[in-house]
C-alpha cells in the first residue's frame, strides 16, 4: 500500500483534511505574490474561482491565474490524493464528546476546496476534449460530496449536497454548449 493511500476499507477523513490543509498551504503561499498574472499583474490564484475556467467571458489573465494554481497543485502529487479520497468508502469522524456547537470539522473547508479543484480540473478536460478525464472528475466531486454528506450534523449534509451540485452544474453546462457528444454521453452515464 502506498504512502497515504486508504486501505480497502481504511477511514479516508485524515487524508481529505490533510489535502485540504495542504491546499490551503498553497494559497497562502501564493497569496505571497509568487504567482504572476500574464498581464505582468501580481496577484494570488483564486481557488474559489477556479469555476472560471468553465466560464468563455473569463478573462484570460485570470483563467492563465487558475491554470497556474493548477499545475502547482498537481505538481504537488495533491491530484492523485484526491483520486484516493474519492475511491476511498468512507469517512469515519472519531467520537467526540461535550457540545455539538464545539465540534471542528475541517474536512468541510477541505471538501469544498477540493470541489472547487475538481471543477476547474473537468472544464479543462472538456475544452481538450477528454470526456473520460472529465467524467473521473465529476465522479470525484459525486462520491466526495455523498461521503462529505452522509454525516450526523445538517452542515454536513449541506456542503455534501453543494459538492454534488457542483458536478450537476458541470454536466448542466456540457450538455448546454453541445460540448458533450452523443458517443462520450455514454461514457459519463457508464461512470
Amino acid at each position: 500500500q502506498a504512502e497515504g493511500q486508504p486501505a480497502s476499507g481504511e477511514n479516508a477523513l485524515p487524508l481529505l483534511r490533510s489535502v485540504g490543509q495542504r491546499i490551503r498551504d498553497i494559497q497562502a503561499e501564493e497569496m505571497k505574490g509568487e504567482v504572476k498574472r500574464a498581464d505582468g499583474g501580481a496577484a494570488a490564484p483564486d481557488f474559489q474561482g477556479l469555476g472560471m475556467l468553465a466560464d468563455p467571458k473569463s478573462d484570460p489573465a485570470d483563467v492563465d491565474l487558475a491554470r497556474q494554481a493548477l499545475a502547482k497543485i498537481e505538481a504537488e502529487g495533491l491530484f492523485a490524493q484526491i483520486t484516493k479520497i474519492a475511491a476511498a468508502p468512507r469517512f469515519i469522524r472519531d467520537a467526540e464528546t461535550g457540545l455539538l456547537l464545539n465540534m471542528e470539522m475541517p474536512e468541510l473547508a477541505a471538501a469544498r476546496a477540493i470541489a472547487r479543484l475538481n471543477v476547474g480540473r473537468a472544464s479543462l478536460a472538456l475544452d481538450a476534449g477528454k470526456t473520460a478525464e472529465f467524467a473521473a472528475r465529476i465522479d470525484e466531486l459525486l462520491a466526495i460530496g455523498a461521503k462529505v454528506g452522509h454525516s450526523p450534523t445538517l452542515i454536513s449534509g449541506l456542503v455534501g449536497v453543494a459538492v454534488q451540485s457542483l458536478a450537476m452544474d458541470n454536466i448542466r453546462r456540457a450538455l448546454a454548449t453541445g460540448r458533450l457528444p452523443e458517443p462520450d454521453l455514454a461514457v459519463l452515464a457508464a461512470s
